[in-house]
């Protein structure tokens, strides 16, 4: 005869370790609309400059009829328009933004790790460009922008003013689309900001006066060297 008797539900246990989540600071509406018409009016020269210039494909057009087009083409008579210079002092997207901060990060370690020599030093500094800020336009939950609050913050450990750390403004959502037609793109999630671009000094001022800056606890905690300990959680499986 079968027993009526049910096993006992198995405790599951859950660990994870004490330290916390990296805390990227969070704007007002107020902030927001701000630094978005600053960084906007920043922006426009991109986006007038591929309005006028960039050269759109017609489908009604011949390979062979493009080909002679291009060949009868003198650069000489048709010289390529200067792009804006602020193009020389962003990085567009997360690939670019997130290579520059790697960069720094690098950089920023030498810095704390080793002693060069002078002329190497100034060098380095010299071919040095310093990211200011970072526009995120995506919820701070996606997972694939999680990386970057540690890239800001290790980005700057060689700076020993906090007002120069570089800055991580996470805008709303719906920004992307003001921001992505301010530039000509059809995106614009992720914008990267030199310390150096031209006419951004009003936008680099109000968001140091206005924007905290990325703390990463668990790195901090990390390097101390200190045990944390661990959280374990003991729970039965099918309650909640």
């Amino acid at each position: 005869m079968a027993s009526n008797k049910s096993k006992p539900a198995r405790p599951v246990i859950k660990a994870d370790t004490s330290y916390k989540s990296p805390s990227i600071p969070e704007l007002s509406k107020d902030k927001n609309e701000i630094i978005l018409g600053l960084l906007s009016s920043l922006l426009e020269p991109i986006g007038r400059h591929r309005a006028a210039h960039t050269v759109k494909s017609s489908a009604k057009k011949s390979n062979k009829r493009k080909r002679t087009s291009e060949q009868d083409t003198d650069p000489a008579v048709n010289p390529q328009p200067q792009e804006p210079e602020i193009l020389k002092h962003l990085t567009v997207g997360l690939n670019s933004t997130s290579r520059h901060l790697e960069a720094e990060a690098a950089f920023s370690k030498s810095e704390q790790t080793s002693v060069p020599d002078k002329e190497t030093k100034a060098t380095e500094q010299a071919a040095r460009k310093r990211m200011g800020v970072v526009f995120l336009t995506k919820p701070k939950d996606n997972l694939v922008y999680a990386h970057l609050p540690l890239l800001c913050y290790a980005s700057s450990g060689a700076e020993k003013e906090k007002s120069q750390h570089t800055r991580l403004v996470l805008l709303d959502p719906a920004c992307e689309r003001t921001i992505a037609t301010a530039m000509g793109l059809p995106r614009a999630g992720v914008v990267g900001l030199f310390d150096d671009a031209p006419g951004a000094a009003p936008l680099l001022e109000y968001i140091r006066d206005n924007v905290a800056l990325v703390e990463v606890p668990w790195l901090e905690q990390a390097l101390s060297g200190k045990w944390m300990g661990i959280n374990v959680e003991t729970y039965l499986s099918g309650q909640v």
